[in-house]
């Protein structure tokens, strides 16, 4: 009976730890399951259809192709864009939603429940965190800490909580998900082979089985990993820098180098056994398998001189080993250059750029410092904690473990500060230290439970409903629109059986050969996914940003020839505008439509202050003639249609301006309204230095001739807001075009060029 629950002195019976537990656990995957999907449902499932979210939409295009033909996915895409596209994307996630669906829907399931299958998936497998981190908290930190950690993980928001929401059909999930499988297999494995500096962890035998069973865990893990992302060298080389780190501890402290790198290369193997199948065939797969084969072989070479290091004397075995791999690196560089140097370019993609600032996940957390608690909220102050704690016990020895997690902790804190769009991974740190720091308060005296946890999950909690609150980002005027063109417009390849058949990929350096009959929709990269799963059509463009430079150029095209060259080059027939890029202030995306085509912002438009009566300076969006003389202005808010100004053009005088915060901006020094063009142009002597404007997004101040080789055929029946600026005086005037306008207009081109 000893070990066993039994009766207290009252009578009743006491779980046991492990029962505990399970139970904890699993009421932490219920919170996190209910925060996923409960508050997300009424955005995703609209009028009995599933609206997905982002990229969520082309694993989707994937897996409908992928349900007539499993197990074999689209490898060369056709219609992702127009020229056509290796799929960056790992299959791993389209192979779990197309399996699921089969299985419970037979060989040929209904299309909503495929789409229902997609939904319900990434909050499951996001929820199911809540095990891994358990898990590694326990190992690395003990009992209370796991609990406190998958508590953590369970409440925790930002990008962990909406990449794993219901309708976000993306991999980022498995991303998560198995790359803590990952660290858990690689922690076990190590502790397993008692690597705490050659001595066993505690008294109890450890078996060479065991190690490698943990090894092989950590390996298939790894391998669902890349499967799952194609960059996902990112992780692989987040362990062989700690393997590196951790082999060189060791060869300075006399400790065994034969078990930790026996692990890496073991690991190494499995991982690459399902990745090497896909190389050539997914772009970014062999890259990935390369490194992955050099650091098996630099394990497995460390195997073989780990005996030898060991002889040598103990001062002479790190800068041994330290100049071996350095030796291994330059062999490397010299024998397989192009690998080496298209390895370095995947590193410099974690920089910023100007046009990653057009995209919310490629821009740097310290840019926006309210991020960090939209992120992680309470629970990342409580995490620095933690981590602080964590360091702190390396005094008392270090851990391969948890040396670990504390490089896998400084990498991924310095690529979120980089880019916002691994935060997801440095959420998986979050939770273990914010749980360590809890745990050990609360387990040493039961009181700071509640002084503790108040501060830790309520505001963490209140964060993460807010996040799970959300509306759905496919407008209903794009729903009908794109519905529309599916029923109207002809098919690119003749059938709609193009949309799911496996084409080859063409010669390298040569173009897809579409039929004369194929054709493409020019819109913005927002929308091209959406452009292919919903009307089952070619965009020029779409979120990967392929083409996006192409796109942009060709929608602020002002001269016929620009346009009719764009048109002509990618079979451009149909263009699909809204207002938001145009004229809607409130959701511009003009400035990202400029940054893309290479062309400053500030000759479409400039943010400038201007003086009132009273003193206040009010803000003014003054936009300068290329904006309204641009193809997608020119469509939206006027049809395409001949423009004559009528009282709205300006002539502005301005100078620059630095606000109290460093910002630069222009100040109007000097501004008139003209009643025409001409009347405006004959006064520019009398303003000195003045440029001619306009004030209204939908009032031309030039004018501009019809575009007659566009035919307008379709007016979305919702229609969009167009603010209007500030009407105090001077500058008041009452304008003819509308204040409101089709939410989204498609135009036929019937020119030459289709």
């Amino acid at each position: 009976m000893d070990g066993q629950p039994g009766p207290s002195a009252s009578g009743r019976r006491h779980l046991s730890p492990a029962t505990t537990d399970t139970l904890l656990v699993l009421g932490c995957f219920g919170i996190a399951l209910f925060l996923r999907c409960w508050y997300q449902r009424p955005a995703v499932t609209v009028d009995g259809t599933i609206l997905f979210t982002d990229d969520g939409w082309y694993h989707m295009r994937l897996v409908d192709a992928l349900v007539r033909d499993f197990p074999h996915r689209i490898h060369y895409d056709v219609y992702a864009h127009f020229g056509g596209a290796m799929v960056r994307t790992g299959p791993l996630l389209d192979l779990l939603v197309a399996g699921t669906a089969l299985a419970v829907g037979g060989p040929a399931p209904a299309p909503g429940l495929v789409d229902l299958v997609g939904a319900w998936l990434p909050p499951i497998l996001g929820a199911a965190v809540v095990v891994p981190i358990y898990a590694l908290g326990r190992l690395l930190f003990g009992r209370p800490a796991a609990l406190s950690a998958a508590a953590v993980a369970a409440v925790l928001p930002g990008a962990f909580l909406t990449h794993s929401s219901f309708g976000f059909t993306d991999h980022h999930v498995l991303e998560i998900l198995f790359a803590t499988l990952t660290l858990l297999g690689f922690c076990g494995a190590v502790r397993e082979a008692d690597c705490v500096d050659g001595h066993a962890a505690t008294s109890e035998p450890r078996s060479r089985t065991r190690v490698a069973a943990w090894a092989a865990a950590a390996g298939v893990a790894l391998g669902s990993y890349l499967l799952s992302w194609t960059s996902g060298v990112f992780l692989v080389a987040v362990l062989v820098l700690w393997l590196g780190l951790d082999l060189l501890r060791r060869a300075h402290r006399g400790a065994p180098l034969l078990p930790l790198a026996g692990i890496g290369a073991t690991a190494f193997a499995l991982a690459a056994v399902p990745v090497l199948p896909y190389v050539g065939t997914i772009a970014g797969v062999e890259l990935v398998a390369q490194v992955l084969v050099a650091a098996c072989a630099g394990c497995l070479i460390t195997c073989a001189l780990a005996r030898p290091l060991g002889a040598l004397q103990e001062r002479w075995r790190a800068p041994t080993l330290l100049g071996g791999a350095a030796a291994f690196l330059l062999l490397l560089v010299a024998a397989f250059p192009r690998e080496v140097a298209g390895a370095i370019d995947a590193l410099r993609r974690l920089q910023p750029t100007e046009l990653g600032r057009t995209v919310i996940e490629g821009r740097s957390l310290l840019a926006v410092p309210a991020s960090a608690w939209s992120e992680y909220a309470s629970a990342g102050p409580f995490a620095l904690g933690g981590l602080g704690m964590c360091v702190a016990r390396l005094r008392l020895g270090v851990r391969s473990e948890h040396l670990l997690v504390l490089v896998f902790a400084v990498v991924t804190l310095t690529a979120t500060l980089v880019q916002v769009r691994f935060s997801y991974y440095f959420a998986i740190t979050v939770a273990l230290f914010a749980g360590l720091a809890f745990g050990l308060a609360a387990a040493r005296q039961r009181a700071w439970i509640i002084l503790l946890g108040i501060p830790l999950f309520l505001p963490t909690g209140i964060q993460a409903l807010r996040l799970a609150h959300r509306e759905s980002d496919v407008p209903v005027a794009w729903r009908g629109a794109l519905s529309w063109l599916r029923a109207n417009s002809p098919e690119p390849f003749d059938s709609d059986d193009a949309y799911y058949t496996r084409f080859a990929k063409p010669p390298e350096g040569e173009p897809f050969p579409y039929p004369s009959s194929a054709y493409s929709v020019l819109s913005w990269w927002d929308y091209g996914y959406l452009i292919q799963r919903l009307a089952h059509r070619i965009p020029v463009t779409n979120p990967a940003q392929d083409l996006a430079r192409e796109a942009a150029e060709l929608l602020l095209a002002r001269t016929p020839e620009e346009i009719v060259a764009g048109l002509r080059q990618w079979r451009v027939r149909y263009v699909m505008v809204d207002s938001e890029m145009s004229a809607n202030l409130a959701a511009w995306k003009i400035p990202a439509i400029a940054t893309w085509a290479g062309r400053p912002p500030q000759d479409l438009f400039e943010f400038c202050k201007l003086r009132q009566p009273n003193g206040a300076l009010a803000d003014v969006v003054v936009l300068y003639p290329a904006f309204y003389e641009s193809l997608a202005v020119r469509l939206w808010a006027f049809g395409g249609r001949a423009a004559e100004p009528s009282e709205s053009t300006f002539l502005i005088q301005s100078a620059p301006r630095t606000g109290a915060d460093g910002t630069r901006t222009c100040e109007i020094v000097g501004m008139g309204r003209f009643a025409t063009y001409d009347d405006a142009v004959r006064a520019l002597p009398t303003y000195p230095g003045a440029r001619i404007v306009g004030l209204s997004t939908t009032a031309s101040p030039v004018p501009l001739a019809a575009l007659d080789d566009f035919h307008a055929v379709y007016d979305s029946p919702e229609q969009s807001f167009v603010p209007w600026p500030p009407r105090e005086a001077p500058y008041t005037w009452t304008p003819r075009a509308p204040r409101v306008g089709p939410a989204v207009r498609i135009f036929e081109y019937v020119g030459d060029g289709s």
